[in-house]
């Protein structure tokens, strides 16, 4: 199991007024983290003033980039060894977030997935069901939920030397991937064979959240 104290989560962020406070303080209240780093992705309410009288530390963005680009914001700012990532509408828990922590160590990658019922919309379903299954079919492995806001992973490189480095050629567990500049966390993951494990999450709705699973 990864110590919580070698962790650093980073929540991206999107007009999360009310619920980023709970979100933060579930989190403290629930293990000595390295650091919380809340991207506040260009947002129009008081995301940011919250989660720093919180007690997170705050990047924000000028404008709306993104989720990818807000979690990598996040990543560059990151101090830990391992990286924590969590939607800042309170759809995971602290509880999933200690939960995940639980397999790092025995494997270098973890996903939350989501049941079917956790999706937002039958639209969103269907489309993140082609989603997986296209990915299914090109790794060769189940892909149950791609676009899962929470993972958690062993940091193998700074983001910021792999953009100084340009592509990266990454050896791990015997196989070799190519880790292209500005790959997004999931092209990391998906390109890089980590030792992965996927475990159920379930999902908490928050009718006031700007985003919803």
């Amino acid at each position: 199991m990864a110590e919580p104290s070698a962790v650093s989560v980073i929540i991206p962020a999107f007009d999360e007024e009310a619920a980023i406070g709970s979100v933060i303080a579930s989190l403290r209240a629930a293990a000595p983290w390295r650091e919380i780093i809340v991207v506040d992705d260009g947002s129009t309410d008081r995301t940011g003033e919250v989660a720093r009288t919180s007690g997170a530390k705050v990047i924000r963005h000028p404008y709306n980039i993104g989720n990818g680009a807000s979690v990598k914001s996040g990543i560059r700012e990151a101090s830990g060894d391992f990286i924590l990532i969590m939607d800042g509408d309170g759809q995971h828990t602290s509880a999933d977030a200690l939960r995940l922590l639980s397999y790092l160590g025995e494997y270098d990658l973890v996903v939350g997935t989501r049941a079917s019922s956790g999706q937002a919309s039958t639209a969103r379903h269907l489309g993140n069901t082609a989603l997986n299954r296209l990915a299914s079919y090109l790794t060769g492995r189940e892909i149950p939920d791609l676009t899962s806001g929470n993972i958690a992973y062993k940091l193998l490189v700074k983001l910021t030397d792999a953009e100084a480095l340009g592509p990266l050629v990454l050896g791990i567990g015997g196989a070799v991937g190519i880790i292209p500049v500005g790959a997004t966390v999931n092209e990391i993951v998906n390109i890089a064979t980590y030792a992965a494990a996927q475990t159920p999450v379930p999902v908490q709705r928050n009718p006031s959240a700007s985003l919803r699973p």
